[in-house]
């Protein structure tokens, strides 16, 4: 008889991240801090915003001229044509828009809400994309971990996102390393 376990917790003691912040190294730091120790095996899951924010990779909504379209969504939308015009950038497709929310299908390939655009917890005027290469940022900071720790883990990065006619949100990976994304059932 196998017997697996599985421990959830949040790591506490994070900062306020800004492009100063070493994200792997702060990691480091709270693991250590609240003595849980990191062993072969674990899995870190990392909001994307934080990436994001750590990485400088902010849209300055001022810097941005509303297409006519975005003016166009907008109004559709009932948001403001700047953050429209961001939403725009930021996909390869407007799936859908109603009150309050646009779809998209976002750059990278997923499909979800104003192009995965984060406004929360960031400046004023400023809003978060999602990493350019959500992959790469969790191989670095799991390479960092790895080495510091002697073990073998996992990096997920993840973003928060809703679904159509449901109610609440779902954590979606958006980027990883360490760990096959998909488990092969065929046969």
């Amino acid at each position: 008889m196998i017997i697996m376990s599985i421990e959830l917790f949040g790591l506490e003691n994070i900062p306020i991240i800004d492009g100063n912040s070493d994200i792997s190294k702060i990691i480091k730091e709270a693991i250590e801090k609240q003595g849980c120790n990191l062993c072969h095996g674990d899995i870190i899951l990392i909001a994307e915003t934080l990436i994001s924010k750590a990485e400088e990779n902010f849209i300055k909504l001022d810097d941005l001229t509303p297409s006519k379209q975005a003016i166009e969504l907008a109004e559709k939308a009932q948001k403001e044509p700047e953050l429209v015009e961001s939403i725009i950038q930021q996909s390869n497709e407007i799936v859908a828009v109603g009150p309050k929310f646009i779809i998209t299908e976002t750059v990278h390939g997923f499909v979800c809400a104003n192009a995965g655009i984060d406004e929360s917890n960031v400046g004023d005027g400023l809003v978060t994309p999602m990493p350019k290469d959500a992959d790469k940022s969790a191989s670095e900071i799991r390479e960092y971990l790895e080495d510091e720790f002697g073990e073998e883990i996992a990096v997920i990065i993840t973003d928060t996102q809703g679904r159509a006619f449901r109610f609440g949100a779902v954590g979606t990976a958006i980027g990883c390393s360490g760990i096959s994304p998909i488990w092969k059932r065929v046969g």
